[in-house]
């Protein structure tokens, strides 16, 4: 259905909640829904025009008959989705176009309780992932192209994994809470595949590995945690609070005219490089 202002009104057609099992809920002006939206074993698309707000106010559950876990939600269109409700579906968020932004701290996860097996967050080239303040955790976390932004400052996102291609993370990457009743912290990695560069701005504080096998980690940012290079290039001005191991066909440089600060220990072998630059300015500073 295309919604509207004056004509998308689901309590006034008696609706307990709204259903999508493959269909497209698309939105043209701000539109704000305060029932629960159910998601069936097809999942659904938001499509929200660019320019306006969808906000949400209530839960996005899987619908009692889907069959384990529903099917993918996607968020298309330039818009806004606002979350201040809970997101407590058995299915993968993918922002394919525009903003997700989160208006409570269950937006996609609570970071005051443990992690739910919940199926991954997705975001691609053209979407965005807002914080907008909140710490949240998640299952796993797939950033192809996209952006993580904290427009409020103060957020954070905790997963399992970050499984990352190409895209800009301008919020810190935290552990996360595993589901085993004892709210243990699990150190969590980071793994960069395929051939883009990923950015990693902010001071993360996952004391997991970062995992370089292909492309870029431009850390401009800080590492709580080690890196490991078997693959691509690891570049930076930031600094890395563990050991940083080069191995294979795996590199690390400073960024030109800045400086990479590296904790415990550096450790080049099996292949892996070095870059150091005979000119001046062609690479930065290492400091050990």
């Amino acid at each position: 259905e295309d919604a509207s202002a004056d004509s998308f009104s689901p309590a006034s057609k008696g609706w307990y909640e709204v259903y999508l099992n493959g269909g497209v809920l698309r939105t043209s002006v701000d539109v704000t829904l305060e029932r629960p939206m159910s998601i069936g074993d097809n999942g659904g698309t938001l499509e929200v025009a660019q320019g306006t707000v969808f906000t949400h106010t209530s839960t996005v559950e899987t619908d009692s008959m889907a069959e384990g876990s529903s099917g993918p939600i996607v968020k298309k269109g330039a818009g806004v989705w606002q979350m201040t409700g809970e997101f407590k579906a058995q299915s993968e968020l993918c922002i394919e176009e525009g903003v997700v932004r989160l208006g409570s701290a269950k937006g996609i996860g609570d970071s005051t309780a443990q992690v739910r097996s919940i199926a991954p967050t997705e975001i691609l080239k053209n979407g965005t992932l807002d914080v907008a303040g909140f710490n949240s955790n998640v299952g796993n976390f797939y950033l192809r192209g996209g952006s993580i932004v904290d427009s409020s400052g103060g957020g954070s996102v905790g997963a399992y994994t970050f499984f990352a291609e190409s895209g800009t993370v301008a919020v810190p990457l935290t552990n996360v809470i595993c589901p085993n009743g004892n709210n243990y912290f699990v150190a969590n990695n980071l793994v960069k595949t395929s051939s883009g560069t990923v950015e990693l701005s902010a001071a993360n504080t996952f004391t997991g590995t970062a995992f370089v096998h292909e492309g870029k980690l431009l850390l401009t940012g800080s590492l709580a945690g080690s890196c490991y290079v078997d693959g691509g290039t690891l570049e930076g001005s930031g600094s890395i609070a563990g050991y940083a191991y080069i191995t294979k066909n795996g590199a690390l440089t400073a960024t030109p005219g800045a400086v990479l600060s590296l904790g415990d220990k550096l450790a080049v072998d099996g292949g892996g490089t070095l870059l150091v630059a005979a000119n001046a300015g062609a690479v930065g500073t290492f400091e050990l």
